[in-house]
């Protein structure tokens, strides 16, 4: 169940504004080689904080996230 709302709710940020990337949609930032950085940083990010709650059963796997987004290539 908590994985459907993430998938869900994940699928939905990619057509919303972030602040990290500066009010743009993670979209439309993987358009400019300047918000291609941003959004790794915050792809990274999201890794980061999942990673941090791992022992509280929240896991997610981002990695269909850079994918779509056209970033896999700076996945590090």
């Amino acid at each position: 169940m908590v994985q459907a709302y993430l998938d869900e709710h994940y699928h939905a940020v990619l057509d919303q504004p972030v602040k990290m990337l500066d009010d743009k949609t993670p979209r439309s930032a993987a358009c400019t080689p300047h918000g291609r950085a941003k959004l790794a940083g915050w792809l990274k990010y999201l890794e980061n904080q999942t990673a941090a709650n791992r022992d509280r059963g929240l896991d997610y796997d981002f990695s269909w996230m850079w994918i779509e987004l056209g970033v896999a290539d700076l996945r590090q």
